[in-house]
């Protein structure tokens, strides 16, 4: 039979003529889905247990590394050197979030308190091996300088350059020495205060005359 377009006269009495009755029968459909020769699948069947079985991989367990110590030493070394900017930029890179950056570039502060204890002993020698090697490099640079500084060159500066070289001179050797540790006395001190004693001038004196 051809397929077309029927009016809805024709489609009214023919819902009115299958009225309470379904146009397909159940058992067709039933058999459609299950054929014959296979069985209705059952329902699984639920198993119920008292232990608690702990989901694995979800939050944060105990002894997880979330951030890499690399990558922890890396945004230390880039904050301490070049700048918290710099920093909180790289960070960004590994979504590692800024506070974060605070607590890896000071390791012996109060902030890197919830650290392990390795975490903040490597982050920190490594902090301490790289600014031993810039300060030997600027040291070595400094004595190069000061090889340069000639007498012969002295003598043609004015007045105030040399004031100027004075001044910087002392300021490398203040730097050069080793610092003083202050000493405290542990003596136990006490302070006495004695009574201020008062005369007549302190109060207030009214003068009555003698009228007998």
């Amino acid at each position: 039979m051809p397929l077309g377009n029927v009016s809805n006269e024709d489609f009214e009495a023919e819902v009115n003529n299958s009225a309470g009755q379904p146009l397909i029968p159940t058992r067709l459909i039933k058999d459609a889905e299950f054929p014959l020769n296979e069985s209705v699948p059952q329902e699984p069947e639920i198993v119920t247990s008292d232990v608690i079985i702990k989901r694995m991989g979800a939050g944060r367990q105990v002894g997880d590394v979330n951030v890499p110590q690399s990558v922890r030493t890396l945004l230390a070394d880039t904050t301490v050197f070049e700048g918290r900017r710099e920093g909180n930029q790289l960070a960004d890179v590994f979504g590692v979030s800024h506070g974060s950056v605070g607590v890896y570039a000071t390791p012996n502060s109060k902030l890197a308190e919830n650290l392990s204890p390795d975490i903040r002993q490597d982050i920190n020698s490594f902090l301490t091996g790289k600014k031993e090697k810039i300060s030997k490099k600027a040291i070595a640079r400094l004595s190069m300088a000061m090889n340069h500084i000639t007498e012969e060159k002295l003598q043609d500066l004015g007045a105030v350059a040399l004031g100027t070289v004075a001044k910087d001179m002392a300021a490398v050797v203040k730097s050069m020495e080793p610092k003083e540790e202050s000493k405290q006395d542990n003596n136990v001190q006490f302070l006495m205060y004695a009574p201020q004693v008062k005369n007549e001038n302190h109060y207030q004196t009214v003068t009555a005359k003698d009228n007998y």
